[in-house]
């Protein structure tokens, strides 16, 4: 195999590998109520207190896309009940 066709070849296989994986299903968030456990916060639902689902879950899906800088994770706390 000439170097040419090697270096073709090669591009080609690249170009499909990202291809491929730029087809990947995108992770999509599904809200869960929190559990509640034994550590002095009460915990509730989003609809409970009037949250909306989807834009929590578009704002998840941000920042498991690295939308925002620095962000790892959000917590929201409301009269000593956990919401996230």
């Amino acid at each position: 195999m000439n170097r040419k066709l090697g270096c073709s070849v090669l591009l080609l296989v690249l170009l499909c590998a990202v291809w491929v994986a730029s087809c990947a299903p995108a992770h999509h968030y599904v809200y869960q109520i929190p559990e509640q456990t034994d550590d002095g916060w009460a915990t509730a639902s989003l609809d409970d207190v009037g949250m909306n689902k989807e834009l929590l879950g578009e704002l998840i899906e941000r920042i498991d896309r690295k939308e925002y800088r620095n962000v790892h994770g959000i917590s929201h706390c409301e009269g000593w009940k956990a919401r996230l």
